[in-house]
C-alpha cells in the first residue's frame, strides 16, 4: 500500500487513506452500520459453529442429527448469545524501543511509530493470535493484562473477516467494495488494525460520538 495511501493516519484531524484509486475518509458509524456489523458478525459465528458439526458429521453415527440440531440452536440466536472473548488492553501495554523495533520489521513499517501507535498495534496483534504474550514480554518486559469483551467488539478489531467488514461498513459511501478493502488490507495488516479500532474509538457514544 505504501506510504501514500496511508499518509493521513496518525495526524490529526479525520484520517484519509486511498482504496482502489479513491480517498476514503475515517468516521463514526451511525447506528444502522453499527447493527449491520452486528449481523454480520453474527452471521459469521452462526456459520462458523454449523460448519463445525458438519465437518465432523462422519466421525458420528448421529453426526447429520447433530448438525441439523446445531443449525435449529443457531438459528434461535442473537448477538447476546454470543460467547464474550478474552481482549487485549492496548493502555497496558509498555512501548518498550524492542517491541518497536519488531513491530516495524514484522509489518514492513517505514516510519516511526510512537508509543500509542505501538499500543494499539501491540493489543491488535495479540487479539489476532499474530503475537504471543511470551514473545511481547520477552520485548517490554510486561504481560498486558486481558478482560472479556463483547464477542461483538473482538470480531471488529481482532479477526480478519471482522475487520474488515467493520472498515468497508465505513469506506462504502465511497464505492468502493468489501473484496478491494480486503485486497489493500491485506497488504498492510497494520493499517487494518488502527482503522478498524480507529473508527470503533470514534463510534463510541461515550468518546461523545453518539
Amino acid at each position: 500500500m505504501g506510504e501514500a495511501t496511508a499518509r493521513a493516519l496518525g495526524a490529526s484531524g479525520p484520517h484519509t487513506v486511498e482504496i482502489a484509486g479513491k480517498e476514503c475518509r475515517v468516521r463514526p458509524l451511525g447506528i444502522r452500520e453499527l447493527t449491520e456489523a452486528e449481523r454480520e458478525c453474527l452471521a459469521s459465528y452462526r456459520r462458523s459453529y454449523i460448519k463445525t458439526f458438519v465437518d465432523t458429521a462422519d466421525l458420528f453415527p448421529d453426526g447429520m442429527v447433530r448438525a441439523e440440531k446445531a443449525r435449529d440452536e443457531a438459528a434461535r440466536w442473537d448477538i447476546d448469545d454470543l460467547p464474550p472473548k478474552a481482549a487485549y488492553d492496548q493502555n497496558s501495554v509498555l512501548p518498550s524501543k524492542k517491541l518497536k523495533d519488531v513491530l516495524k520489521e514484522e509489518l514492513s513499517i517505514k516510519d516511526a511509530i510512537d508509543d500509542d501507535r505501538t499500543r494499539r498495534l501491540t493489543a491488535g496483534l495479540l487479539d489476532q493470535g499474530t503475537l504471543s504474550e511470551k514473545v511481547v514480554y520477552e520485548l517490554s518486559g510486561r504481560t498486558p493484562k486481558k478482560a472479556q469483551i463483547p464477542y461483538v467488539n473482538w470480531w471488529i478489531t481482532g479477526c480478519f473477516d471482522g475487520m474488515v467488514t467493520f472498515v468497508w461498513l465505513c469506506f462504502r459511501q465511497y464505492g468502493v467494495t468489501k473484496e478491494q478493502v480486503a485486497d489493500e488490507m491485506n497488504k498492510n495488516p497494520a493499517l487494518l488494525v488502527e482503522l478498524s479500532r480507529e473508527i470503533e474509538k470514534l463510534s463510541t457514544p461515550e468518546a461523545g460520538n453518539g
